[in-house]
């Protein structure tokens, strides 16, 4: 993830573990073999989530936070 200046990258995230995000307007890239659920919010709480694919990219997400599911 890309956000400014600010860059976070997690290797082999845990399926079922909830990591922060940048917030919004966050580069963000997939390089998993698995699905991420991308959240508003800094919790996975909310109902709003959007998935990304593996090997996906969007250039301008809302990532509070993000929950491997694999």
């Amino acid at each position: 993830m890309e956000n400014g200046s600010n860059f976070q990258q997690v290797r082999d995230p845990q399926g079922g573990q909830c990591y922060p995000g940048l917030g919004a307007d966050t580069a963000i890239a997939n390089r998993t073999g698995g699905t991420i659920l991308l959240f508003p919010d800094g919790n996975c709480r909310t109902r709003i989530l959007n998935p990304l694919g593996p090997g996906e990219f969007r250039p301008d997400e809302n990532v509070g936070s993000f929950l491997a599911l694999d």
